[in-house]
């Protein structure tokens, strides 16, 4: 990945957090479209259901729909990750980036309260598991 690209995602390390108008996957989208060009059509907050169940079914509907599952992954491809929660894990998305042969992942998260570029083997360190590698459609 280029230096100017990589500099490019960092810019948007320390955006705000909010439930509602800027989670994990307002950031992948907004990243999509101000970096890569794709137009990425997420519900409406109000259209989003509450919980970990109602999360999981539907992340489980839009997937497939709004992208393909990759083994190898890439600069700009969505990283989706399970997240340990209190009762069942909850589902979390960032932007994947190479760098020196390593994956990084620009996500915003509710307990940082903000957006980081976290390692990979970090989050997964931390309790987080890997669902999957996606090509944005």
């Amino acid at each position: 990945m280029t230096d100017t690209l990589f500099a490019a995602l960092q810019r948007y390390v320390g955006t705000p957090y909010h439930a509602g108008t800027s989670d994990c996957a307002d950031l992948a989208a907004r990243v999509q479209r101000e970096l890569f060009g794709r137009e990425i059509a997420l519900p409406a907050h109000e259209q989003r259901p509450g919980g970990a169940a109602g999360q999981r079914r539907l992340i489980a509907s839009l997937r497939d729909e709004l992208a393909l599952r990759v083994d190898v992954p890439f600069t700009g491809c969505g990283v989706l990750l399970l997240e340990p929660g209190a009762f069942a894990p909850l589902w979390h998305i960032g932007t994947g980036a190479m760098r020196q042969g390593e994956v990084w992942v620009l996500h915003n998260s509710e307990k940082l309260r903000s957006a980081h570029f976290h390692r990979l083997s970090d989050l997964q360190r931390w309790g987080m598991q890997l669902e999957g590698f996606y090509a944005w459609k």
